[in-house]
């Protein structure tokens, strides 16, 4: 099968929502489809992009850099408006192919050329955080428009989808699979904690707790510092765009700000630490959506995990696998951090079970669900 994978996000490895399409496009050629994806990137990702796409193509909606502010917004969306047209124009004999479309202005360009007959098109949607009643009513009528006409529409919660159906979206065109994981890529890092400990610099016995994932308001960032300066025995690592809080943080003497990290070297630091933090507040924009890439890979490193106490999250694991804590409350979640501390066998029992669970979400049986689900 033939998938022309269309997204209108920015591609940007150091992103997780661009290491999940890179992930499911590899994902589908591993099942013998041949993927050609288009994405909005610039030539500083685009071989990084490359590199880890074998044997696929992308194809590069460029980014106008020459402009600023407004303008510069404006002039974005028009450029990636016609850029996705214009590739969609060029495709030959869609009808015997398949779309798949992640993003918004990707599908109002495949439901244009569905509405003008520009053969038979057949597609598949993918968006996660879509609420009807957010936008303006005619927002919420291409939406439909675009759910209803799809293959299928896949979202990553049950919240999301009863909303759809609510609105008028089908239940039957609705496929609700969570975010995946690149198990493989766990497996294949070798040696023992402490030879992973020994390779980054971290001392064989201190007590680290890592964070990984997007940083700035509403990610437990606050939460973080705090505990931090009630345990200085305690060595706290923070991967991700860290110069969002360094100032702020940077006296705080047992907080590390790795910064961003290559997906093995960051894998090694999931490995090797003591307790994985997920401290979302309950105020996070995706908390009624979200299905977070960072709790699959911690699930996989088979490291004890202290996350907040979200319905969402609740859709993935129980307190078989991972230690929940009060959302927005550091003191609870200092409490949890030292159960864990005291309680190192459970601590892991939970940690070996939550290894176990995640192996269902792997990309690979994303895809086949997918494909399942089409054929």
């Amino acid at each position: 099968m033939q998938i022309y994978y269309f997204t209108s996000a920015i591609l940007d490895l150091t992103q997780a929502h661009s290491n999940a399409i890179v992930e499911m496009v590899n994902a589908f050629t591993n099942e013998n489809c041949s993927v050609t994806l288009y994405g909005l990137t610039t030539n500083k990702h685009l071989s990084q992009i490359n590199s880890v796409l074998n044997n696929k193509v992308i194809k590069r909606i460029k980014i106008l850099k020459e402009q600023t502010g407004w303008v510069k917004k404006k002039l974005n969306t028009i450029t990636t408006y016609l850029q996705i047209l214009l590739w969609l124009i060029s495709i030959k004999h869609l009808e015997n192919d398949l779309i798949f479309v992640r993003g918004d202005k990707a599908a109002v360009c495949v439901l244009l050329m569905k509405s003008l007959s520009f053969g038979k098109i057949r597609y598949i949607v993918e968006l996660h955080n879509y609420e009807f009643g957010k936008k303006k009513p005619l927002l919420d009528s291409i939406q439909k428009k675009i759910l209803n006409g799809s293959l299928l529409a896949i979202t990553i919660s049950e919240y999301t989808k009863d909303g759809w159906v609510k609105n008028g979206v089908s239940s039957e065109k609705v496929l609700v699979i969570p975010s995946g994981v690149n198990i493989n890529a766990f497996n294949n890092i070798t040696g023992s904690r402490v030879d992973l400990r020994r390779e980054l610099g971290i001392e064989e016995t201190k007590r680290v707790v890592t964070y990984a994932g997007k940083i700035g308001k509403h990610r437990g960032i606050e939460e973080i510092a705090f505990i931090a300066q009630k345990n200085p025995e305690i060595q706290f690592y923070l991967i991700g765009n860290v110069e969002m809080c360094l100032n702020k943080y940077n006296k705080i003497s047992n907080m590390g700000f790795l910064g961003y990290k290559p997906k093995e070297e960051l894998l090694r630091y999931l490995i090797c630490s003591d307790i994985l933090l997920a401290p979302y507040s309950n105020e996070i924009s995706t908390a009624k959506h979200m299905s977070p890439l960072k709790l699959m890979e911690y699930m996989a490193s088979v490291t004890p995990i202290l996350i907040a106490d979200l319905p969402r999250i609740r859709d993935i694991v129980s307190e078989e696998e991972v230690t929940f804590f009060d959302a927005n409350n550091p003191h609870d979640l200092e409490k949890k951090l030292i159960w864990i501390n005291n309680n190192p066998d459970i601590a892991n029992l939970k940690a070996n079970k939550s290894a176990e669970k995640v192996k269902r979400y792997s990309w690979e049986c994303r895809v086949k669900s997918i494909l399942d689900n089409i054929q």
